[in-house]
């Protein structure tokens, strides 16, 4: 990835977050008028207060602070009752009732009833659910198959799914779909598998492969690894350098051109435990779910940290004050919920006797050259 794209990325980020006016604006007002449901080929008459995608041919809307599912004629067809709710996925829907996740089939019949904490898709016929803090899985029926009991754990791939059993020991390890742990935890951070290999991290950032026996197939040298499809995957070689192909080998692959930087950047995922920085000087909405009408958790203050607590490509875009971004599932004191990413950083907050934002990201990333001052109304300056 080329050097000079991130540092311009976080730039744009660190230069958005010095107005006061910003995150408060567009995380706690609700919309202002009702919205369509609009698909790309019709128009809905508007009606409803917040509209999310269409995921099997139904759309969740929100009316009155209710949530229910319109069909591409706009017609409701499940009507709005629940207190959140997700879109459909193999024919089931993620639904809140009380503070309680359950699921709906696409006739709004209740198939398993609201019970968890919180409740994820279904993958390889299991889905993710939490109870007392503690992550488990249930089959399509509702029936318990995995005794919830980790801190962490992370859809099926290939029949494993990776787990943290225990934050304070913070290692990734790897379940069978009986709950068997079929590689033990001991890796800083862990990819799902595919192709029959995973990406892992070892201690020193390193990244490696491994097979779904636990075995090092390709050893730990790269600062960055994607998954393998069509047995090719991507890596980064070192913090300057390009992403390039490797085979199930470990072999770059000579004539496949390097990627671009620009692309590989929006398919780059967090990882667990990594930690931001909140640069939105009015703080930032802990959210229950990923949408700026869920119930406010906490609020982040300004320069306070979150831990990632998903690295799954799960994230829902979102757009606030022109910065485009993503909810995404953090840690922040005993609240877990999700965060809009456009205004977090590697960075630290810019202290408010900041007035050169350049010449303070040039001092944080050892950068010299030309630079534009940027100078803040709400910043004092003493340099």
């Amino acid at each position: 990835m080329k050097g000079l794209l991130a540092f311009c990325i976080c730039l744009a980020v660190l230069a958005c977050s010095c107005s006061k006016k910003e995150e408060s604006k567009q995380q706690t007002a609700q919309p202002s008028s009702r919205l369509a449901s609009i698909d790309e080929n019709k128009a809905i008459t508007p009606q409803f207060d917040w509209a999310g995608k269409f995921s099997e041919e139904l759309r969740k809307v929100c009316i009155r602070g209710k949530w229910g599912y319109i069909d591409e004629m706009g017609k409701v067809v499940i009507a709005p009752q629940f207190d959140f709710a997700e879109g459909f996925s193999k024919g089931l829907a993620r639904v809140k009732i009380n503070d309680k996740w359950g699921y709906i089939d696409k006739m709004g019949k209740m198939v398993i009833a609201p019970q968890f904490d919180y409740a994820k898709d279904f993958s390889e016929g299991l889905a993710r659910v939490l109870m007392r803090n503690k992550w488990g899985f249930i089959d399509e029926k509702g029936n318990l198959i995995v005794a919830p009991q980790f801190d962490r754990a992370e859809d099926f791939a290939e029949g494993l799914a990776r787990v943290i059993i225990d934050f304070s020991h913070g290692k990734h390890g790897y379940i069978d779909k009986k709950g068997n742990l079929v590689i033990a935890p001991q890796f800083d951070w862990a990819g799902d598998f595919s192709e029959g290999l995973a990406p892992i991290m070892v201690e020193g950032g390193k990244r490696g492969y491994i097979d779904t026996t636990g075995k090092m197939v390709i050893m730990p040298q790269y600062f960055g690894a994607g998954d393998f499809s069509e047995g090719l995957a991507l890596v980064l070689i070192d913090w300057d350098g390009d992403w390039v192909y490797i085979d199930k080998t470990g072999k770059t692959v000579s004539d496949t051109a390097t990627i671009r930087s620009t692309r590989v950047e929006s398919e780059i995922f967090y990882q667990i435990g990594e930690k931001r920085n909140v640069l939105a000087r009015s703080g930032l909405n802990l959210k229950e779910a990923p949408t700026p009408s869920a119930r406010t958790l906490k609020v982040v203050p300004y320069g306070e940290r979150v831990f990632i607590a998903e690295d799954k490509n799960e994230r829902v875009p979102f757009e606030a004050e022109g910065i485009s971004g993503h909810w995404v599932l953090v840690n922040y004191a005993t609240e877990t919920g999700y965060i809009f990413d456009g205004f977090l950083s590697k960075l630290p907050a810019p202290p408010n006797s900041c007035h050169d934002l350049m010449q303070y990201a040039d001092q944080k990333l050892g950068r010299v050259g030309k630079r534009e001052e940027i100078v803040f109304d709400d910043c004092e300056c003493n340099s």
